[in-house]
Formats: C-alpha cells, structure tokens, sequence
C-alpha cells in the first residue's frame, strides 16, 4: 500500500512552484524586501 501516489507527488509539486512564483512575483515587486532577505 503506498501512501503517497502521484497525485500526492504533483499536488506537491504544484504547491512549490505557485510558493515559488509568489515569492519571486513579491520579490520583484519589492527590491527593499529582497535586499533584506538576501542579508544575514
């Protein structure tokens, strides 16, 4: 019995790449935001 299927796997997948656009779309629309981000 597997607990994860592919449908599991892509929902997944989905997931990351719409956080990923979100985050990539904020950082592009607020340059200060990414600047402090990128400092340690």
């Amino acid at each position: 019995m597997k607990l994860i299927t592919r449908n599991t796997v892509h929902a997944g997948l989905v997931i990351l790449l719409t956080l990923a656009g979100c985050v990539e779309t904020a950082l592009q629309d607020n340059p200060a935001v990414a600047s402090n981000l990128i400092k340690p």
